[in-house]
């Protein structure tokens, strides 16, 4: 078995971060890859099958194409709600939380706003 290069700090960052500026995690160059197409949305309502939860915050990017199994933004009935895609011949299946599809559409009929390609969640009770 090679031997593999760590990129990653399971428990602790070591140092590095503090003495090596150029080490320093941009959290914009993280999650952006097209600046003008990207958006970040505070989420409203739980979404369990995603692991998405009220007051999260998605990073939707909307120059993609939906792949199976991302989570999109999609407009339903003038809104527009976090959804999984999947994509059978020409029939869009939108997932909420289960196995059975929330949404199921022609593709042609259908509006994706974007693509949530990263999600901001606070670990930390907060008070209202």
């Amino acid at each position: 078995m090679s031997e593999q290069k760590k990129t990653t700090l399971p428990t602790g960052f070591g140092g590095s971060y503090e003495t090596n500026p150029k080490d320093r995690l941009s959290l914009d160059e993280l999650v952006t890859q097209t600046p003008s197409a990207t958006y970040f949305m505070r989420v409203s309502g739980d979404n369990a099958g995603a692991r998405i939860e009220d007051g999260d915050i998605a990073v939707v990017d909307r120059s993609l194409n939906p792949q199976p199994d991302d989570i999109v933004v999609a407009i339903i009935d003038s809104e527009l709600v976090l959804r999984q895609y999947s994509l059978k011949g020409n029939i869009v299946e939108l997932y909420r939380d289960d196995d059975f599809p929330s949404e199921t559409m022609d593709k042609e009929e259908f509006e994706i706003w974007g693509v949530v390609t990263y999600t901001l969640t606070n670990h930390r009770a907060t008070k209202k």
